[in-house]
């Protein structure tokens, strides 16, 4: 099955259908896909690095980008433009407003006494991104 799923994924035409199979690999524990060789072909990076190539608006790849990022780490995407660990998350907030998961993932890299941008304006603390977080999904708390 994993085959298919592979297959699907490598002709590159669907974001959700990567993004999905990144989420999967995660809630796996799964760093890579490998053939039944052994051979290394896709990272979890990889897999949401193409979806969001495809989608650029995908906003689960992005946080889940930033998330797999080490804290102050960065990397380049495929337009060649270089996004922070905090900039994933920043654009992710952007552009999805109620993404709960991109607050409490920025207040986590965040120092305690440690403030952001949001691009609309607004200066947030950790406490503050960890409270709204929390009102956009309660459940998550």
């Amino acid at each position: 099955e994993l085959e298919s799923v592979l297959g699907l994924a490598q002709t590159w035409s669907s974001s959700t259908l990567l993004m999905n199979i990144g989420r999967a690999m995660q809630a796996l524990k799964m760093d890579t896909i490998t053939s039944p060789d052994r051979r290394i072909i896709m990272s979890v990076s990889e897999i949401f690095l193409k979806a969001l190539e495809l989608d650029p608006s995908n906003v689960v790849c992005l946080n889940h980008l930033g998330a797999l990022l080490p804290k102050g780490g960065s990397r380049v995407l495929a337009d060649g433009t270089t996004m922070s660990c905090q900039e994933h998350f920043v654009k992710a907030i952007e552009l999805n407003p109620d993404l709960s998961a991109a607050y409490s993932n920025l207040a986590s890299i965040l120092s305690s006494d440690g403030t952001v941008t949001l691009k609309d304006g607004t200066l947030m603390n950790k406490e503050e991104l960890f409270i709204k977080s929390i009102s956009l999904h309660p459940k998550r708390a």
